[in-house]
């Protein structure tokens, strides 16, 4: 038998980030926050370590851009399909989703710019 959990609305303060987006989506996060310190890195000289901000990042950008935005439409649609709680759980998880991809387009967009204008 299928059991579906509901808190109350007066039961909100053992709420946290972990149980409101969930693990996965904080380790996306993560992923996240590491390219974008990679965007801080210089292409270097050929030597080692460039090889992940020359190469590896912006290919792994552009597989993350696209897993946000299939987590966005997801979200929606499974928010319409909600209630009260869970409505507003999937509400905070449009707004994490699109704050991390208003985030990885401001600090990585200047680098496809400059690859489709040369």
């Amino acid at each position: 038998m299928l059991m579906e959990q509901r808190q109350s609305p007066g039961n909100t303060g053992s709420v946290t980030l972990f149980n409101q987006v969930g693990p996965l989506r904080l380790l996306f996060a993560a992923l996240v926050v590491f390219c974008l310190l990679l965007a801080f890195l210089p292409d270097g000289n050929g030597t080692g370590w460039y090889v992940l901000s020359a190469h590896v990042a912006p290919a792994l950008v552009v597989l993350i851009i696209w897993v946000l935005l299939f987590d966005l439409l997801m979200a929606s649609i499974l928010m319409s399909q909600k209630h009260d709680q869970e409505r507003l759980r999937y509400r905070h998880i449009l707004l994490w989703d699109g704050s991390l991809l208003v985030t990885l387009i401001a600090f990585w967009g200047p680098f496809f710019t400059s690859l489709l204008t040369n």
